[in-house]
């Protein structure tokens, strides 16, 4: 009887933290990146950080950064000057401070490096907070 109380119980644990994750979102554009958008599912989120995007500028990515909050820190955007234009790149890093900066912007580079375009001129942009959605730098 003990056993099948625990396992009842353990079952509506489980259940209740899966119904409580929390998805954010962020969307690039040229020359920056939009708010962090937040919801219950990564599809909603999506969905947010594009309309957020989307309301102030009208050169938003059609796909943003997507990520459980519970299991990231940081979103970090990294642009580039390329043939005289500014294209950016999200990546979110479960590291925080320095460290997760640094690992973000190299993983934005390399991500620019395997799509054939030139990283002479980048710069890393801004970075937030994937818990809160706040600016940090």
């Amino acid at each position: 009887m003990r056993s099948a109380v625990f396992a009842v119980i353990t079952c509506v644990m489980v259940t209740a933290a899966a119904a409580q994750e929390r998805w954010a979102a962020q969307v690039p554009y040229t020359g920056g990146s939009g708010p962090v958008a937040f919801a219950d599912t990564k599809d909603e989120a999506t969905r947010r950080a594009l309309s957020a995007c989307r309301k102030r500028h009208d050169t938003c990515a059609s796909s943003p950064a997507s990520v459980l909050v519970s299991d990231f820190s940081l979103f970090v955007t990294t642009c580039c000057r390329i043939k005289g234009d500014d294209r950016c790149h999200i990546q979110a890093t479960p590291k925080g401070g320095d460290e997760g900066r640094r690992d973000a912007y190299r993983a934005s580079i390399e991500a620019f490096e395997a799509n054939g375009l030139p990283t002479g001129e980048c710069w890393r942009e801004s970075v937030y907070s994937v818990r809160t959605g706040d600016r940090l730098d």
